[in-house]
């Protein structure tokens, strides 16, 4: 945002000057090179931040309500033309690999001066503990999605929930999981909606990332497939799309949306 309100002054600053002077004076072209100096970063700025923009537009738009934001991070892991879900252990779905990012301590002094509250349509324990599937005041979402950005005080690292499902669970070979090397492909949001089912309005952002498995692993991802396993489903593009509906086969399991669909 800094640089947007920086080239967005300049630009308004020029467009208030260049009137001024005639075009067949000496400094009307030095003004408008200027001006179209200063529109090309100008928009530049503008599309990268579209983002930042957006929850600017929100904290104005809902100042006066409570917005709960979910902030995740899932796991394209994709086996020649399927992709693994795994079922949830708090709904009757099936979803990608991943789960809600979560805060540190040192975050807590912070949210709490922005009125950030824990999401009460999950149960607090063990598990949910610290999740950013917060409630925030309408007024501070822009301030609260520029911390969240900064990386600070909260968990950037996205090997925890491939562990605790894939790994930890047994389903993976522990000893060929390791470690991992992924990509990240991108962000998803799903803008501002009222959500029925949270009785809030709601934003859904995802973090995308794409497992890169070393020959190793891939080997045993396939072996996986060819064997099944109660606990996940290979899902085809098309399966995803549909929420887990086949074509000719109706509904064969459930998806969870919008983020499930945010893998392909």
């Amino acid at each position: 945002m800094p640089r947007v309100a920086t080239f967005g002054l300049l630009l308004v600053f020029t467009m208030l000057l260049l009137p001024f002077f005639a075009p067949s004076g000496r400094f009307f072209p030095l003004i408008s090179g200027l001006l179209v100096g200063v529109l090309v970063p100008f928009i530049d700025a503008t599309v990268g931040s579209r983002t930042d923009i957006r929850f600017v537009w929100y904290s104005i738009r809902y100042r006066n309500r409570m917005i709960r934001v979910s902030l995740s991070y899932i796991f394209r892991i994709k086996v020649d033309d399927r992709y693994l879900f795994i079922k949830s252990a708090r709904a009757p779905v099936y979803l990608p690999v991943g789960g809600v990012y979560k805060m540190t301590a040192g975050a807590k002094g912070l949210l709490d001066s922005m009125g950030v509250v824990a999401d009460d349509l999950v149960p607090v324990d063990a598990v949910s503990r610290d999740d950013l599937r917060v409630r925030v005041p309408g007024k501070n979402l822009s301030q609260f999605m520029r911390w969240f950005n900064r990386g600070t005080s909260r968990e950037t690292d996205h090997w925890r929930e491939f562990y605790q499902e894939l790994v930890e669970s047994g389903i993976v070979d522990a000893d060929v999981f390791t470690w991992i090397m992924h990509e990240h492909i991108q962000r998803r949001v799903a803008g501002m909606q009222f959500s029925p089912h949270a009785q809030a309005w709601e934003i859904i952002v995802a973090d995308i990332y794409e497992l890169l498995p070393s020959p190793e692993q891939l080997a045993n991802l396939q072996e996986l497939r060819a064997r099944g396993h109660a606990e996940i489903e290979w899902l085809t593009q098309e399966e995803i799309r549909r929420s887990g509906a086949s074509p000719g086969a109706g509904q064969r399991l459930q998806t969870g949306a919008p983020v499930s669909q945010w893998v392909i």
